[in-house]
């Protein structure tokens, strides 16, 4: 029988539970969740589903000391703030395999301790920068064979502090290299407020990247309401994604015949907890594979808040 932890079972922690109790297999699910509010999410949204309470067994806890050892895997979908203190305790108690939501933490710093942690109790972990294991991005990277790749995406729907980690993701899978340099400079200096908590923030305008292998943008524009755009081109030719609507808005002939279908953290994470537990290993890029481009974001964000508060920012305020 399987033995799943889940830490947070808020917006994001909700849907994880959704796939989990689609699991075929029988499994033992932990939920680690003090907040009322979100239990009462994760309930209603449990009814939403269907799923065999012969296989799928939900034991509720409160406190990390409630918990059991040593499960076959944590999904950790808490907010960021506190995420070290939190992997290190669960280290503690013999849990060593991992899949953390993004953003993992708030600063180098704290991504150097947990990576510390993860070699001290020969842990392994993923984070579910989740581009990869939509379908319809698998078929445009088995069609795109060479380097350089070209990415750009436009967006009213999703701040850069949540979205921009995807698509770094996804550009560094489609070239296969970890290198992007990220720009700032066109960061918009209206800081937006964070709908997951009034102590984070969110940005808009633009961000720029540059590697060896390609290049990127990545934009948020609020005010313009316009669909989640992304673009992809290279030797192979180019495609155009409509996210939002789920559809190829251009493409040319080598891509032509596709078909765009966006999946859902309620449907993916089965895939990836059952390739976890198949294989030990996934799509997703390990915690040390995310490192340089988490350590990007957090050097562009903080030199903008730094430029706009004139005080120096330690923990970036993002999730």
């Amino acid at each position: 029988m399987r033995k799943i932890l889940l830490v947070g079972s808020g917006d994001v922690g909700s849907r994880h539970l959704q796939a989990l109790c689609k699991s075929t297999e029988e499994t033992i699910i932990e939920i680690l969740e003090n907040n009322e509010k979100a239990i009462n999410v994760t309930k209603n949204r449990l009814n939403e589903i269907e799923f065999s309470d012969k296989k799928i067994k939900l034991v509720w806890k409160k406190t990390i000391h409630e918990c059991s050892n040593n499960s076959d895997l944590v999904i950790v979908a808490t907010l960021s703030p506190g995420r070290v203190n939190m992997i290190k305790n669960l280290l503690e108690k013999k849990h060593t395999t991992f899949l953390i939501e993004k953003i993992v933490c708030q600063s180098q710093t704290e991504y150097n301790m947990i990576l510390e942690n993860m070699k001290k109790y020969n842990a392994i972990g993923w984070v579910n920068t989740r581009c990869r294991y939509f379908e319809s991005y698998q078929e445009i990277k088995s069609r795109f064979k060479s380097n350089p790749i070209h990415l750009s995406v436009t967006s009213s729907f999703a701040g850069l502090g949540t979205s921009a980690i995807h698509y770094i993701d996804l550009f560094n899978w489609l070239t296969g290299k970890n290198d992007v340099i990220l720009s700032g400079k066109m960061l918009l200096p209206n800081i937006l407020s964070n709908k997951r908590s009034e102590k984070l923030v969110e940005f808009s305008g633009l961000i720029n990247g540059t590697s060896e292998y390609g290049s990127l943008s990545i934009a948020h524009f609020p005010e313009e309401k316009v669909p989640h755009i992304v673009s992809i081109s290279g030797k192979e030719g180019h495609v155009i994604v409509d996210e939002t609507n789920g559809k190829i808005l251009n493409a040319s002939e080598k891509f032509v015949d596709m078909k765009f279908k966006v999946d859902y953290v309620s449907n993916i994470t089965t895939k990836i907890v059952n390739d976890i537990m198949k294989t030990n290993e996934c799509l997703l890029p390990t915690i040390q594979d995310s490192y340089h481009s988490h350590v990007e974001l957090f050097q562009i964000f903080n030199k903008h808040l730094e430029k706009i508060t004139n005080q120096e920012i330690i923990l970036c305020p993002i999730t």
